[in-house]
């Protein structure tokens, strides 16, 4: 489990006040298009193109910014791994 420091802005700056937040591996983090790219290991425009063709992982836009959760790209990655496996047992 990842432990994070939280550090709390007040009106005088004094960075000592420190509030600690835990993040859980509920893998419900969001991901940029370039940490996707590296979690999976293809090319950013490789992921547009199939974003495109609605083949990729899902993503929503957040403003002007496409963005991944993290459970929803290792569930596009287990999808295809799945897919392998039954492709190779059958043929």
């Amino acid at each position: 489990m990842a432990v994070y420091t939280l550090l709390v802005w007040t009106n005088t700056p004094n960075w000592s006040q420190e509030s600690s937040m835990t993040a859980t591996a509920d893998h419900d983090d969001l991901l940029l298009l370039p940490e996707v790219a590296e979690l999976t290991r293809q090319s950013i425009d490789t992921l547009r193109w199939l974003r495109h063709r609605g083949e990729g992982p899902q993503g929503f836009r957040m403003g002007r910014r496409v963005v991944y959760r993290r459970s929803e790209v290792l569930d596009w990655i287990a999808a295809h791994e799945q897919a392998e496996h039954a492709s190779r047992a059958a043929g």
